[in-house]
């Protein structure tokens, strides 16, 4: 699995705005995309920068959202936000807290395919 990471500078004035559209738009368009597993939006009100963490189950699926945000940036799609840093990176660890659903230690390298330890 890969993560698409994106930090972006958020303009205040518009913060209600942009949190209101975030779900009828991006997170919309990003579910509907191949491969995709799960995302997380997060705002810091304090500094007015967001941050946002997207699964993808293949590494070009990954690759074709961070392609689609850079270019939403670049032609300002999303007046109020500016891009602070976009990336794609290997997923090679992960916990959860409910037990019932936790895919740490073994059962991580299992869902990737790799071999664990002691196989």
């Amino acid at each position: 699995m890969h993560a698409v990471t994106a930090i972006f500078s958020m303009d205040p004035s518009r913060k209600a705005q942009l949190i209101e559209e975030l779900e009828p738009t991006i997170i919309t368009m990003i579910r509907e995309m191949p491969g995709y597993v799960v995302g997380f939006w997060s705002w810091d009100h304090a500094t007015n920068v967001t941050y946002a963490f997207t699964i993808f189950e293949r590494e070009e699926q990954a690759r074709a959202l961070e392609s689609r945000v850079r270019g939403m940036a670049e032609n300002n799609a999303v007046p109020g936000t500016r891009p602070e840093r976009i990336a794609t990176a290997e997923i090679f660890g992960a916990a959860s807290g409910n037990a019932a659903r936790k895919i740490d230690g073994a059962s991580l390298w299992a869902r990737f395919g790799a071999p664990t330890a002691g196989a």
